[in-house]
């Protein structure tokens, strides 16, 4: 019998390399994901005060950067969807800030998560979580809101609790959470191109079990 770890690189190889070029161009697009690029700080207003002969320097105000739009084709989501019905290796990240290897499915509807070990055991919790209780998926470079408002020392802080425990700044950009209302789902992926393109496909998932 393979080893846990060859069975992982196994899922992993298969689900980057059928899945490479389903991303189509923007004049392809079916559903769409946004990724919202940061925006531009204003600069300060001018004092009102100033002297009468003193010249005054208009600046220009600077508007938000639009959001990124990112097309996935539908047979980018089909094959995504047999993918995960069959499982997709990932690292899951628990809130005690250990990691351990687990492989996502999905139901046959894909419309519920849930995990196992990679030798196909059930793990400790079998419940499968409904797509359309997710309340948001956030990448692990995402700012937290409700985190940095209620954080003491007045931080920004990226990702979620849980995150935050067991995650650098290297492997901030393979991680991202599903949030519901009263846990996360953090997961780690092998590459960041890969983290990146399951993203904008759990999203439109999501969007989908939301209808």
């Amino acid at each position: 019998m393979a080893s846990d770890d060859s069975y992982l690189r196994s899922l992993s190889s298969l689900s980057c390399g059928l899945l490479d070029g389903l991303c189509q161009a923007e004049d392809e697009e079916e559903f769409s994901a946004e990724e919202q690029l940061p925006e531009p700080e204003e600069e300060a207003p001018e004092s009102e005060e100033e002297e009468d002969f003193a010249p005054r320097v208009v600046k220009p105000v600077s508007t938000p950067t639009p959001k990124k739009r990112v097309a996935v084709s539908r047979d980018a989501i089909e094959t995504f969807k047999e993918h995960l019905r069959k499982g997709l290796a990932v690292t899951k990240h628990c809130s005690n800030g250990k990691t351990k290897p687990r492989v996502l499915f999905c139901d046959d509807a894909c419309s519920k998560l849930g995990w196992q070990k990679p030798n196909g055991t059930p793990a400790k919790n079998t419940d499968l979580l409904p797509l359309r209780s997710v309340v948001e998926i956030r990448a692990g470079v995402e700012i937290d809101k409700q985190g940095s408002r209620e954080d003491p020392k007045g931080r920004t802080l990226m990702g979620t609790p849980t995150l935050r425990k067991c995650i650098d700044g290297t492997s901030a950009r393979r991680v991202f959470s599903f949030i519901f209302r009263d846990r996360t789902l953090d997961l780690e992926f092998s590459t960041e191109e890969e983290c990146r393109r399951n993203l904008r496909l759990f999203k439109v998932l999501v969007a989908e079990a939301s209808k």
